[in-house]
Formats: structure tokens, sequence, C-alpha cells
């Protein structure tokens, strides 16, 4: 099992190359993954930006080849275009077998990569279903989205 937390989930004071290592995974394997990572393995994780970070920590939990992944809130802060990086790997790893928990508010990013999911209000489930019902049912998303949101 693999977990990325919202707080990016690296060693600071390990490098961008030490980190995957630390997990038992291949650092090639996270930098195959992320690309931009790799004129990075040398610096301290600590002092990469936070879209690098995330990179790095989601690169360490998949170098792992975990049979599960939870992800925490992968878009926090970040800009689309990292953000939908992200989402691919992880879609990546689903299709590869890994199962994936991901909690996430940026609800319409998240359908069009999940093959299942749920809306929480409160901490209970007010919606679930697959992510095609859902994406057909947009209004009803919005709704009990929005409604937890007043």
């Amino acid at each position: 099992m693999a977990l990325v937390s919202d707080d990016r989930s690296i060693f600071r004071e390990l490098t961008a190359w030490e980190n995957p290592r630390l997990g038992a995974g291949d650092p090639a394997e996270a930098v195959r993954l992320f690309p931009a990572l790799k004129p990075l393995l040398r610096r301290k994780a600590g002092l990469l930006s936070g879209s690098e970070q995330q990179m790095l920590g989601l690169g360490r939990a998949l170098a792992r080849k975990p049979k599960v992944l939870l992800a925490d809130e992968l878009s926090l802060g970040l800009a689309p275009i990292i953000v939908k990086s992200l989402l691919v790997a992880v879609r990546a790893a689903a299709n590869q077998g890994t199962a994936v928990i991901l909690v996430e508010q940026q609800v319409r990013l998240v359908l069009d990569i999940c093959d299942r999911a749920y809306v929480l209000q409160r901490g209970r489930v007010q919606l679930s279903s697959t992510a095609v019902e859902l994406r057909r049912s947009r209004s009803e998303i919005e709704k009990t989205y929005l409604a937890s949101t007043v």
C-alpha cells in the first residue's frame, strides 16, 4: 500500500533520487512517470517547488508498484497542467492493476479518470455511481457538491 497525502509525502532532507529508493522503489521509474524530475535528482526534496514535490511524492509511491494507492488532494495548490499529468499517472497505475482511492475536490477532473465516484457531504455518502453515470447527471453532482459548501 502506498499513500500520497496532501502534504506531498516526501522526505525533505533527502534528495529527489533518495526519496524513491527509501520507499524500496526505483528512482528511474519515478523519472519515467515524471520526466521533469530528471534534472532535479540531486536536489534536496524540500527545495523543490510544490508541483515538483507532488510529482516526486506520487512517483515515489508508484515506483513501489503498490497494490493499493491512497491519494489525498493531489491537485491542492497546483497548476492544471501538473494536475493533469498526476491524474494520467494515477489512471495508468489503475490500468496496470493498482487499486486507487483518490480523495479530491476537483470533481470534474477526477470524473475523467475514475471508474466509480462517491460524493460526500459532512462525512456521509450523498451520491454514488460510476463515473460515466455521474458525468451524465452533472447537475446532480453540482447540486450535491455545492449544497455541502453552503
